[in-house]
C-alpha cells in the first residue's frame, strides 16, 4: 500500500507540474484561446478527481484484502496506465480517437470494478473512421461515460448497458453515448435527496467547449445534445448523447 502512494503521488507531482505549465500559457492567450486552455484544465482536473481515484484504490485495495493477488495487480497496472494517459496528453488540444478509446476502456473496466460488474460496454465504430488518425478534442467522451455511470447505471437495480457508438457522417464524425439507466429526473430526485444537487462541472465544460470550438470554426459543425429515452409505458429509460464534430485526420 505505501508503494502505491509513493507511485501515485509521483504521478499527481508530474500532473501538478503540467498544469502549471498550461496555466501559463494560458494567461498569455487572450478572450477566445484564453477560455478554451482554461477549459481543458479543468477538464485535466476533472478527470483526475481524487473522488475517483479514492474509489478505484479502495477497490483495488479490497481485492487485495480478498487474496486476490493476481486481479488486484491487474487492475493496479490499468490504473497506473490510466494515471499516465491523462498525464502524457495533457497541454493537447487534440488526441486521436484511438487513445481516446484506450483511455475510455481503462475507466470503464475500473468503474466496473468498482460497482462489481453493474453493466455491460458496447462499442460500435464505423469502419470508415480510420481511428489511428482521426482527431477529436481531448476530455469530450470521458465526462458523458462518467456521468451515465454515476447517474444512471450504478443507481439502477439490475445489471445495465452503456453504448458508444461513432460513425461517419460525409465530412462529420457522430459520437453517441447511450445507457440504459434510472434517467435524469430521477436521478435528480436521488441527488435532492442525497443533498448532492450541484450540475455536471465535467459535462457543463464539455459543452462549452464544443461552443467555443463552433464559433472559432463556422466552416465545421461542432454541436451536442442530451436526450431523455423512454420505454413503452412511458417509463424513464436512460439518457443518449449525440455529439458531432469534424472529421479531420493527422497528417503527421
Amino acid at each position: 500500500v505505501v508503494s502505491i502512494i509513493a507511485f501515485i503521488g509521483i504521478i499527481f507531482g508530474m500532473f501538478y507540474l503540467r498544469l502549471k505549465s498550461l496555466d501559463r500559457r494560458a494567461r498569455k492567450n487572450l478572450a477566445l484561446s484564453k477560455e478554451k486552455s482554461d477549459l481543458e484544465i479543468r477538464a485535466l482536473r476533472a478527470q483526475m478527481n481524487p473522488h475517483f481515484v479514492f474509489n478505484s484504490l479502495t477497490s483495488i485495495q479490497y481485492l487485495i484484502n480478498l487474496k486476490k493477488n493476481d486481479e488486484a495487480e491487474f487492475y493496479l497496472n490499468k490504473f497506473s496506465r490510466l494515471l499516465r494517459l491523462i498525464v502524457d496528453r495533457a497541454g493537447y488540444t487534440e488526441n486521436t480517437l484511438l487513445s481516446e478509446l484506450d483511455l475510455l476502456r481503462i475507466f470503464v473496466d475500473l468503474e466496473n470494478l468498482r460497482y462489481e460488474d453493474k453493466f455491460d460496454f458496447v462499442v460500435e465504430i464505423d469502419d470508415e473512421i480510420d481511428i489511428e488518425r482521426a482527431l477529436i478534442p481531448g476530455i469530450i467522451l470521458q465526462p458523458f461515460i462518467e456521468n451515465s455511470i454515476e447517474h444512471g447505471l450504478a443507481k439502477k437495480d439490475e445489471k445495465g448497458r452503456l453504448y458508444l457508438g461513432i460513425r461517419k457522417v460525409r465530412d462529420s464524425i457522430e459520437i453517441v453515448i447511450e445507457d440504459d439507466g434510472i434517467g435524469r429526473e430521477k436521478s435528480a430526485e436521488l441527488r435532492i435527496i442525497s443533498g448532492n444537487i450541484g450540475q455536471s462541472v465535467g459535462v457543463n465544460n464539455v459543452k462549452r467547449r464544443i461552443e467555443l470550438l463552433q464559433k472559432g470554426n463556422l466552416e465545421h459543425l461542432y454541436s451536442f445534445e442530451i436526450k431523455d429515452l423512454y420505454n413503452e409505458k412511458g417509463d424513464a429509460g436512460g439518457t443518449r448523447v449525440n455529439i458531432i464534430i469534424p472529421y479531420k485526420l493527422n497528417e503527421a
